[in-house]
C-alpha cells in the first residue's frame, strides 16, 4: 500500500531530475490526499493527485485547456489517457515503473519535444 509521504518525496525528486520541471510546489494536502503541481512553464503543469484511502493515484499532463495527457490507476487498474485523445481510457498492459512520477515524466518529456509544446518556454 502506498503512503502520502512516498508520494510526496518521489515526486519532488522526480521534479528536481527533469529539466523542464521549473518549480514544485504542493497545491493541496488533507490527511488523506495529496495535489502536487510540477510546474513547467505559466501554461503547462504536470498534476500529481493521490489518496491514500482509496490508492487513486492520477497524473496528467494540464495545458489551459485541461488535460492533455494522463496516466491513472483507479480501483487497482492503470489506464492511459493518449495524447492525441485525452478523453479516452486505454487499459495499461504492463505496470508502471517502481518510480510511476518518474517514468510518466520521461513519456511527458517525449510529448514536449514531439509536439512543440515547450516552444514557450525554450529559448531562440
Amino acid at each position: 500500500m502506498t503512503r502520502l509521504d512516498e508520494i510526496l518525496r518521489e515526486t519532488i525528486s522526480a521534479g528536481e531530475q527533469f529539466w523542464f520541471v521549473q518549480d514544485v510546489h504542493i497545491a493541496d494536502e488533507t490527511a488523506n490526499t495529496v495535489t502536487i503541481h510540477l510546474v513547467i512553464s505559466a501554461e503547462l503543469i504536470v498534476q500529481v493527485f493521490f489518496s491514500a484511502r482509496s490508492q487513486r493515484f492520477s497524473m496528467a499532463l494540464v495545458g489551459p485547456g485541461g488535460r492533455l495527457y494522463g496516466r491513472d490507476r483507479q480501483f487497482g487498474q492503470w489506464h492511459t489517457h493518449p495524447f492525441d485523445n485525452p478523453t479516452v481510457h486505454v487499459p495499461d498492459r504492463e505496470k508502471p515503473a517502481s518510480q510511476p512520477v518518474a517514468q510518466f515524466l520521461a513519456e511527458v518529456e517525449q510529448i514536449l519535444l514531439s509536439s512543440n509544446l515547450l516552444d514557450s518556454i525554450l529559448p531562440p
